[in-house]
């Protein structure tokens, strides 16, 4: 929570391989040999569209094109093994197991910045209800923050 002692004073990063990106309704493999703590959130995901470098807060939401819905899938053991503080490329970079979409929704359609719910099913059974105006950071900040 944003307001809580230990919520990070700014946007945390990570990068994920473009292999962990697969299709909204593809299967993820679950493989009890590599780990058993396969971990999922649901994320709001952004299409900037336009180019930009050191983009003022204030300015931010002009580069967002699109969103989308985004299913950010760790292996936690793997993220913590390499660490402190956890490798995150690792751990959120397992092959084809981070699904998004199936719909790009622009900006002006949406509302700039969105206020929607969000949820993730993992084999049909709600694991997540959550909406954007719990986020931590707003949109303008993780875009144009430094």
């Amino acid at each position: 929570s944003r307001d809580s002692d230990d919520a990070p004073k700014l946007p945390v990063w990570f990068t994920k391989a473009v292999t962990s990106v697969c299709g909204p309704y593809d299967d993820i493999a679950i493989e009890p040999d590599i780990s058993t703590q396969y971990d999922w959130e649901v994320e709001l995901a952004l299409v900037i569209g336009k180019a930009g470098r050191r983009i003022p807060k204030e300015r931010a939401l002009e580069h967002v094109h699109s969103y989308t819905v985004f299913n950010d899938f760790s292996v936690r053991d793997i993220q913590r093994r390499h660490g402190p503080p956890p490798q995150w490329f690792k751990g959120k970079s397992y092959d084809k197991a981070s699904p998004m979409g199936p719909w790009l929704v622009t900006a002006d359609e949406l509302g700039n910045p969105p206020s929607v719910q969000l949820r993730c099913r993992v084999n049909g059974a709600l694991k997540q209800d959550t909406h954007t105006s719990k986020m931590i950071f707003d949109i303008s900040t993780v875009i144009g923050g430094y």
